[in-house]
């Protein structure tokens, strides 16, 4: 497991450190893009292809970006630079 750390104010408790030696799983990024491409999406009852543009759009930013859910839905669309059309 990971490197044994043992603080003063734990008094006897040990807790492990995770390093990316512990993983054990990696999804690589051609299996995220089919899952973010081509995965299930949620059925919603109007407007169902502007939803799922919308909901594939937000999972590709949380894995581009690495951002938690909380970070990505406070990110406003003025904070983008759209002009550059060439990325």
């Amino acid at each position: 497991m990971g490197r044994l750390i043992e603080p003063v104010w734990l008094d006897g408790i040990r807790e492990y450190k995770r390093t990316l030696k512990d993983i054990e799983r990696f999804v690589p990024p051609d299996q995220i893009y089919g899952m973010v491409t081509t995965g299930p999406i949620w059925q919603y009852k109007r407007d169902q292809a502007y939803y799922e543009k919308r909901d594939r759009a937000f999972l590709s930013f949380l894995y581009v970006s690495g951002c938690r859910v909380a970070e990505a839905i406070k990110v406003h669309k003025n904070q983008f630079d759209l002009s550059d059309t060439d990325f």
